[in-house]
């Protein structure tokens, strides 16, 4: 998460879905958003993603996976190119006590 964050447009490496099924992504807790626009634009998506993940006592375990739904092939106007991101998560286990309300008389 740290390189999506610090560089959104150039990622680490690049990954295919192989139709023979060979090459999977992991399965597990994802945190995954969206954004349309141009290859390389993310519109803050990586910062809106951390925020979220904070709000809601994520944290990133793992890879990132940039896969663009709509692209050249689909699509005539390049600001409509569809990027999915899909980030690898786990939940913050939070004390259960601060979540108790102490009724008083």
């Amino acid at each position: 998460m740290e390189n999506f964050l610090d560089a959104p447009s150039r990622p680490v490496r690049f990954f295919s879905h192989d139709p023979n099924g060979e090459e999977t992504i992991a399965g597990g807790l994802y945190l995954t958003g969206y954004t349309r626009g141009y290859y390389g634009r993310t519109n803050g998506l990586p910062g809106r993603m951390a925020e979220y993940a904070d709000r809601k006592g994520l944290i990133f375990t793992g890879p990132v996976y940039n896969t663009y739904l709509l692209d050249e092939l689909s699509m005539a106007d390049p600001e409509q190119y569809l990027l999915q991101v899909s980030a690898s998560v786990s939940e913050v286990r939070r004390d259960p006590v601060k979540h108790i309300r102490h009724w008083t008389k």
